[in-house]
Parts: C-alpha cells; structure tokens; sequence
C-alpha cells in the first residue's frame, strides 16, 4: 500500500505571537514544530502499514525549515519525505494550497491512501484535507479516531454526537 502523509510545520504553540497591528502570526524568529495533530495521522499511517504493508511517504510544502518536521516524522517510521518548496508559493491561501498538495500527491503516483490531520494549529481552518480530496477525486472521512484496513476496503471509527461511529470508503 503506498501511503501518503499530508504534514505541516507550524509556529510551537507555547511560542505564537500574534502581530499587534495586522493580527496575523510572527512566525520570523518563532520556533517551530511538527503540526500536532499531523503526528497522529502518521501514527495512523504506521499502524496501516504493519498491518498490510507498504511505504509512507511524507509531503509539506514551504521553506527548507518546512523540511524540519518530516525528519521527526522519518524517525517516527516514514520511508521517505517530500519538501514542496517555491517562492511563489508564500502566503497561499487555502485553495492555492490544496491545488499544490493534490499535484504533489498526483506526481508520486500510485498514491492508495492519504491521510492528514484535521487541521493545523496555527490555520486552524481544516479546509485542506477536503480540498485535497476532491482535486484527487477520493472518498474523506474526517475526524478519524483509528483507521484499518480490510482489502480493499478503509474502515475509520470517529466519535459522532457522543457516540461511536464507523465509516467506510473504497480504496483507490
């Protein structure tokens, strides 16, 4: 199964500032980390993977320093990391940035699953995740507590209204 993790670094928690005059983040100087939420989805991906087997592959895009967080998580257990990186790119907004993951996915070709974390700590929009699936045209399932796989076949359990729920969707 060839695997893809969606990950971000994103400002330490501990440490966001926010600018006084247009209230957006300081993230120059700032220190930095491995988005949170992203970590679980990577632990997903490895237990998927001891289960049946296959690659993860890590993809962020950003500055070099972006490159940082995929090494924590290849030594969490993920084969390879994919730094998406362009000038151009700097400041994209959420549809800009959902295009240029879907095409970075599409580029490694093969791609069976993709999983994310339900947002980032310092967007906190979690409009990436569904963008990215419908530019690649897969089934999401979102607010995964557990994922395994059966065939052909992802079965995710998510709490839904203070109960248990568990959802389905045809792999790739």
């Amino acid at each position: 199964m060839n695997i893809v993790v969606l990950v971000k670094q994103v400002p330490a928690i501990s440490d966001i500032k926010i600018d006084a005059k247009d209230k957006n983040l300081v993230r120059v100087g700032a220190p930095s980390m491995l988005n949170p939420v992203d970590v679980h989805a990577i632990e997903a991906a490895l237990a998927v993977r001891e289960s049946v087997g296959g690659t993860i592959t890590l993809i962020t895009m950003g500055t070099a320093l972006a490159g940082e967080g995929m090494r924590d998580g290849i030594a969490m257990g993920a084969n390879a990391g994919v730094l998406v990186s362009d000038e151009r790119m700097a400041g994209s907004d959420t549809l800009a940035t959902g295009k240029i993951l879907a095409k970075a996915v599409e580029k490694i070709g093969n791609v069976d699953l993709v999983l994310t974390g339900k947002h980032s700590t310092d967007g906190d929009t979690g409009q990436i995740p569904p963008a990215v699936a419908q530019r690649l045209g897969m089934s999401l399932i979102t607010y995964a507590e557990s994922v395994t796989v059966e065939g052909n076949v992802l079965k995710a359990t998510r709490k839904n209204n203070d109960r248990l729920e568990t959802v389905e969707a045809q792999l790739p």
